[in-house]
């Protein structure tokens, strides 16, 4: 998936002026229905996914959370359950949470991005290519021996 920068995404919404300062209406909209500023960290999630001035909202408290909320959208879009299920960053489909190795680093899941069968893949290749590169080093020591 494209990162897009900030800058460009920002400029894809609506924007307001409201007491002088220019923002976004997602932002404006949220504030009213919390009925105070929104806090520092805060983000505002298009629950649809879309982009529109009326889409519904739903306000993360920080970067982190509106992260996974976008991680169970991708599942949901393949139509897998969110609590079950997990998208392999490899083949690019949803597989059941026991297909995936356990990994500490992850703190939302604790599981591996890549399902067991794309690591191994993976690994198989890192081998191969670590052979023949130990492969190539001893043949150059040979040559060079002679």
């Amino acid at each position: 998936m494209r990162r897009v920068p900030v800058e460009s995404r920002v400029a894809t919404y609506g924007r307001q002026t409201v007491a002088g300062r220019t923002r976004t209406v997602h932002r404006i909209r949220a504030e009213r229905a919390l009925g105070k500023a929104l806090p520092e960290k805060a983000i505002v999630h298009h629950a649809d996914g879309s982009t529109r001035d009326d889409a519904p909202l739903v306000i993360c408290q920080d970067d982190a959370y509106h992260k996974l909320l976008h991680v169970r959208m991708r599942v949901v879009r393949a139509g897998a359950d969110p609590n079950t299920h997990r998208f392999c960053a490899s083949c690019n489909s949803a597989k059941p949470f026991s297909d995936f190795n356990k990994c500490s680093a992850d703190k939302s899941t604790g599981l591996f991005a890549i399902c067991r069968s794309c690591h191994r893949i993976t690994c198989r290749s890192y081998a191969r290519n670590f052979t023949s590169a130990i492969k190539a080093s001893r043949n150059i020591e040979r040559i060079e021996k002679q």
